[in-house]
């Protein structure tokens, strides 16, 4: 059966979490798999929007302008939807039924790199793609998502995670040529950008 409505909604504040929580429904758009601004995530879901750059950055090789500065060149790799849990229902009745589920464990995301996460570093993520990170997100137990109306003869799955954004990082160096260069091996990792709820109603 084809799917009906797929319903998103990112959670980076407490305002977008009460509009959540009181049964709000954002239709996705749809998006070709590939574009390239489109993260992975688990299959049957709606593909995660990545981050735009709003500048270059010190991309090794290009020029710089005061001999001798370090900076970090970091580069979004991947966006995708962790899921940590999911509830599906399948309305047999002849009325409305709701679609809804209560978080039974608290979860946590934290950022995790192959090397410190610097200020340095976090500060350039910042320029370049104009989004400031927390250290950790979570999910409280007893949080309730939903409800959402299921027709009669509907199946709707909710599922509830974090949207995480992997990243890669470079300390390049004003050179003598005023370019920057490479020091250093590159580094990589991944932070949580929001708490995220998405709703399948087929």
């Amino acid at each position: 059966m084809a799917v009906k409505k797929i319903a998103t909604a990112a959670l980076a504040s407490v305002a977008a979490s009460a509009a959540l929580l009181t049964g709000s429904l954002v239709v996705a758009p749809a998006m070709a798999a590939e574009d390239s601004s489109v993260g992975r995530t688990p299959d049957n879901w709606t593909p995660v929007q990545k981050l735009r750059p709003v500048e270059r950055g010190p991309e090794p090789g290009s020029q710089c302008t005061k001999r001798g500065e370090v900076r970090e060149y970091v580069v979004l790799k991947d966006s995708h939807f962790d899921v940590e849990g999911q509830q599906s229902s399948y309305n047999d009745t002849d009325g409305v039924v709701p679609l809804q589920q209560t978080i039974k464990e608290t979860k946590k995301k934290k950022w995790t790199w192959s090397a410190s996460v610097t200020v340095k570093l976090t500060d350039e993520i910042k320029k370049k793609y104009d989004w400031e990170y927390n250290r950790e997100m979570f999910w409280s137990m007893g949080q309730n998502l939903g409800p959402y109306d299921l027709m009669p003869g509907e199946k709707g799955t909710i599922a509830w995670g974090f949207i995480m954004d992997d990243y890669t990082s470079q300390r390049v160096r004003c050179g003598a040529s005023m370019k920057w260069e490479p020091v250093g091996r590159q580094n990589y990792g991944s932070a949580p950008r929001e708490r995220h709820v998405e709703v399948v109603i087929n």
